[in-house]
């Protein structure tokens, strides 16, 4: 809302919404009138969403794993932040080799490659716009033989790309 009479007046439709949907809030739980919420780890303003400097934190912090236990606690905290993280699929293949139950634990260059680059990507990239419905969406995919990736995206006036999302995934044996 641009005016506190507007953020006001359509809070109270959200609120007449909710209630005639049978819904009830908890005011210990909710705010109002903020710039900037946290929810989930996440950090919302009018900008877009943003990770979270705790959860980027834990990440840059984490020690480079020592059994799989441990590599599944790593990947864990990555795939929470993954909407922000481009390529992410290709990024962790290594480290998810690892997993595989026929893999014998070896740590070895591109498992720690693996490590440092997602967490120059982590970094990197912290934040979505929100959606704009009167700008154009951009969808920018690539293929390799290890996996897929996507980007959804919107050009701003300015001439800017801001990411509203990422994807990838790696490809199954059969997909290769």
């Amino acid at each position: 809302a641009q005016t506190y009479d507007e953020l006001r007046r359509r809070t109270m439709l959200v609120l007449d919404r909710l209630k005639s949907a049978g819904l009830t809030l908890s005011t210990k739980k909710c705010e109002f009138g903020k710039e900037s919420i946290e929810y989930l780890g996440f950090r919302i303003d009018e900008q877009g969403l943003h990770s979270t400097d705790a959860k980027v934190k834990a990440i840059l912090d984490a020690p480079a794993p020592t059994n799989v236990k441990e590599l599944q606690s790593f990947l864990g905290f990555v795939n929470y932040l993954a909407r922000f993280l481009p390529s992410l699929a290709s990024t962790l293949s290594p480290l998810y080799n690892l997993l595989k139950k026929e893999t014998k634990w070896l740590w070895d260059i591109n498992c720690e490659k693996s490590f440092l680059r997602v967490k120059d990507v982590v970094s990197a990239n912290r934040s979505l716009a929100h959606y704009n419905p009167s700008l154009p969406i951009r969808l920018t995919v690539d293929g390799s033989e290890r996996g897929l990736g996507a980007i959804i995206s919107q050009r701003y006036p300015n001439g800017e790309d801001k990411p509203l999302a990422f994807a990838s995934r790696s490809l199954t044996k059969a997909e290769q």
